[in-house]
This record gives C-alpha cells, sequence and structure tokens, in this order.
C-alpha cells in the first residue's frame, strides 16, 4: 500500500493547538494524506482527521508518547510523526531514499537550560546538539517501525523519573 499519514500525538482538554495543526494540513494538502490522532481516553475530539486512536496511557508524557507510537497498527507506507505544536506551510514530501527512519537534526545549538523544567544535572553546560541531536517531533518512517518505538520506550523506561515526564 503506498497510503502516507501524519500522526500526531495530543492529551488535553483544551485541542486549539493540535486543531490548528490539522487546519493547516487541510489546507495545504486537503484529502491527500490521512491524518490520525494519538491520544487517551478523555481528550476532546479533533476535526477534519481520519481517526482518532484512544489508549490507556502512562501518566508521563514522554513514555505516553512512546508507548503510543509503538502500540500504533497501521497499514500506511510513509509516515510522518509530528508535534502537534506544528503548523503545515507546504505540501508534504516524503523521501524516496530506501532508508526506512529519518530523523531530523537539531540546527539550534545555544546551552540548554538545565533546570527547565526539572533539575538535569547532566545537562549542565552542554548544547542542544550534545543532549538531543533529534528532533523528535518530525520524525519520518517508511513501513511498520513499531520494533523502534519499542526499543526507545525500553530506554526510557530505564531512565531517571524526570526523562519520563
Amino acid at each position: 500500500m503506498n497510503k502516507k499519514c501524519i500522526v500526531i500525538f495530543w492529551t488535553n482538554d483544551d485541542i486549539a493547538i493540535p486543531q490548528l495543526f490539522v487546519n493547516s494540513i487541510r489546507l495545504i494538502m486537503s484529502n491527500s494524506i490521512d491524518i490520525v490522532i494519538l491520544t487517551d481516553k478523555k481528550t476532546p475530539e479533533i476535526k477534519k482527521v481520519n481517526s482518532i486512536i484512544r489508549y490507556d496511557l502512562n501518566k508521563y508524557i514522554m513514555m505516553a508518547r512512546l508507548q503510543s507510537y509503538a502500540n500504533f497498527k497501521h497499514t500506511y507506507e510513509k509516515i510522518l510523526f509530528a508535534d502537534a505544536d506544528s503548523l503545515m506551510i507546504s505540501p508534504l514530501v516524503f523521501p524516496s531514499k530506501n532508508k526506512h527512519i529519518y530523523l531530523t537534526l537539531r540546527k539550534y545549538d545555544a546551552l540548554i537550560n538545565y533546570n527547565y523544567p526539572n533539575f538535569y544535572p547532566e545537562f549542565e553546560n552542554k548544547k542542544m546538539s550534545e543532549v538531543m541531536p533529534f528532533l523528535f517531533g518530525a520524525i519520518i518512517t517508511i513501513g511498520d517501525q513499531s520494533d523502534f518505538f519499542k526499543s526507545l520506550v525500553n530506554i526510557c523506561e530505564q531512565l531517571p523519573l524526570r526523562f519520563k515526564k
């Protein structure tokens, strides 16, 4: 199957942010791409999407996101896993190379605030590119890459609690 999809993770009673993203996708790409929302059991419905998949999610946001990505069963050939606080300003063009996972390098390279939102002593005097070289809010996968996300869940489970929030 050659179907393409944008997956958005969102959990919150206020759906204004993901709705703006969905509206921008529909404005630019019309119905040429499916939009799937991964969320919890209580987040309100987001309009103009193809489907909303609801999970019993971990209370910690990073774990919840990773688990929902890992558990996303689909038949899509190409998927963009995107942060909800994005806007589409031009049509999405998926890579045509034979890689299965595409990560976006972080270009912003200032010192990280190691005190926000928690104290991260391992980030002290480090640049963004040293501790977070990739943008997690823009991952493209080709085919079923649930094992990739399952491996990230396993890694995250071993990290201190502050990394799961």
